[in-house]
């Protein structure tokens, strides 16, 4: 049962479901007599470089979102010292 954010968990955890699943689905096409959906072996190497891949688009995303909240604070404080729309001082 796959019970989790893909795009959020970690790699282990998305090969721990990924093999039952094709492991089913390739059961279910094979009782109906048609070829496996997902022919492959996820070799050693080959579960290397999908983590590598899958920690890098992580690291890059959690880079821009740091970024973008770090910018948004940044404008917030910009248009709080803004003059602009401040009660003027009749001294």
């Amino acid at each position: 049962m796959i019970d989790f954010d893909p795009y959020a968990a970690e790699m282990d955890r998305i090969i721990d479901a990924w093999l039952p699943l094709t492991f089913a689905v390739n059961s279910i096409n094979r009782s109906m007599g048609q070829p496996d959906l997902y022919p492959f072996v996820l070799a050693p190497a080959v579960i290397w470089k999908l983590t590598f891949i899958h920690e890098r688009i992580h690291a890059v995303s959690a880079e821009h979102s740091s970024d973008s909240e770090h910018n948004a604070i940044r404008a917030i404080v910009a248009g709080l010292r803004r003059a602009v729309g401040s009660p003027q001082s009749t001294t």
